[in-house]
């Protein structure tokens, strides 16, 4: 599932007198506290940080902060998270059967990094059916600004499509 979340760090001044400058070290530092923020239940396990913009001074949004001057910055990020007893299991199931596990990554992860570059300039809306769940995650400019899960799946239309269409089971 998806977690929005807000977290903010305090950015020192280096030079009397100049506004400090944004880094990739402060960018790192808040995508490692959106990672453990006490917004998350403690069971979860994050499978992807999706940023959603970063706001200078609660005023300037935007998405590529380093080098520009403030004295604060917040980053606001879908945070992708599983039951982490749940992914444990298959961690574990894998390693038993030898198999290397270097990450795992959620669904919306995924396609983002698959979205063309004219699907990142505009809205979009991606459709992953399984058996028993439809997974809608809506972009709006490249960006992930909203998930819904539909607790219906590829199996449940295949059983009314059988029953609509009168077709036997066989």
């Amino acid at each position: 599932r998806s977690i929005y979340v807000r977290e903010e760090l305090e950015i020192t001044q280096r030079w009397p007198g100049r506004l400090p400058r944004v880094t990739k070290t402060h960018v790192d530092r808040l995508k490692k506290a959106i990672a453990r923020s006490k917004k998350l239940p403690l069971e979860a396990f994050v499978t992807d940080r999706i940023p959603l913009t970063y706001i200078l001074d609660d005023t300037r949004r935007m998405m590529k902060p380093v080098g520009a001057t403030a004295r604060k910055i917040a980053l606001e990020a879908h945070v992708i998270v599983a039951d982490g007893h749940w992914v444990n299991e298959i961690v574990e199931g894998l390693r038993a059967a030898h198999v290397n596990v270097n990450g795992i990554s959620s669904v919306f992860a995924v396609t983002a990094k698959l979205l063309s570059a004219d699907d990142k300039t505009t809205d979009v809306v991606t459709i992953d059916v399984d058996a028993t769940n439809t997974y809608l995650g809506f972009y709006r400019q490249g960006v992930l600004a909203a998930t819904r899960t539909l607790k219906i799946g590829s199996q449940d239309m295949n059983d009314r499509l059988v029953r609509v269409l009168k077709i036997p089971e066989s």
